[in-house]
């Protein structure tokens, strides 16, 4: 009974801490994702995931991007690039775009934001509906 008490304990207990913290390993955990610097990161605040827009309407694309000069906005479907919408605009953390009325209707739409000048700094997104 006392071995069916501890199998049990084991299966509730190990999904919320993981084996290391109950056996442990003598070892510390390394770090496995290193946080970008400051200066080369870009946070994509708006649109959130699941906006939904229609033909015309206005989305203002809001991101947050410290010591960037230049941002390069582009429209995705899925994993799909579509166009580019500003190739070189100013970063004061908002750009107006008017959604093309010949813009076919999707669930699956995202704005890639990029450091104009390094593309590799970017982030996408949330991914919203044009109706």
């Amino acid at each position: 009974m006392n071995n069916i008490k501890i199998i049990l304990s084991l299966l509730f207990i190990l999904p919320f801490s993981g084996c290391r913290q109950i056996f442990g390993d003598g070892k510390q955990p390394e770090l496995i994702v290193q946080a970008p610097s400051e200066s080369s990161h870009i946070i994509v605040t708006s649109p959130v995931h699941g906006s939904i827009w229609e033909k015309g309407d206005i989305i203002k694309i809001k991101w947050i991007a410290p010591r960037i000069e230049k941002i390069k906005i582009e429209l995705y479907r899925k994993s799909d690039f579509k166009f580019t919408i500003a190739g070189d605009a100013e970063n004061d953390g908002m750009y107006e775009w008017t959604i093309p009325n010949d813009l076919p209707i999707s669930n699956h739409y995202l704005f890639k934001v990029s450091n104009q000048s390094d593309a590799d700094i970017f982030q996408y997104s949330g991914r919203f509906a044009v109706q």
